[in-house]
């Protein structure tokens, strides 16, 4: 997992970011866990630290339509703010959102 951290560390200075995270795929039990992460409170990550891939939120919308999803702000994306209660959002500050599919997890 170092590697990943890593890997983590650079694209949160690249893109000039507070946090991050890295999700896998587990396609035996359809779920993606959080493997990395910068920044994100202990609350957060209970909450959505596993979610299925039939979850509503970006992370899980991204691998599964196999599509990148940029979310500009939160509070005002309706798919978003919809599916994530105010408990399981992130800080204030990180209101944007960029996810790119890295493999298949696309459900049929």
């Amino acid at each position: 997992m170092a590697e990943l951290n890593e890997i983590l560390d650079a694209t949160v200075l690249l893109m000039e970011s507070d946090l991050g995270n890295i999700q896998l795929f587990d396609p035996v039990g359809g779920t993606l866990s959080i493997v990395a992460q910068r920044g994100f409170s202990a609350e957060f990550i209970a909450a959505l630290g596993t979610i299925t891939i039939d979850a509503q939120t970006a992370g899980a919308r991204s691998p599964r339509d196999g599509k990148r999803i940029v979310i500009r702000d939160v509070n005002t994306e309706a798919r978003y703010a919809s599916s994530t209660s105010i408990r399981n959002r992130p800080p204030a500050h990180a209101r944007r959102r960029l996810r790119r599919p890295s493999g298949q997890a696309r459900r049929s």
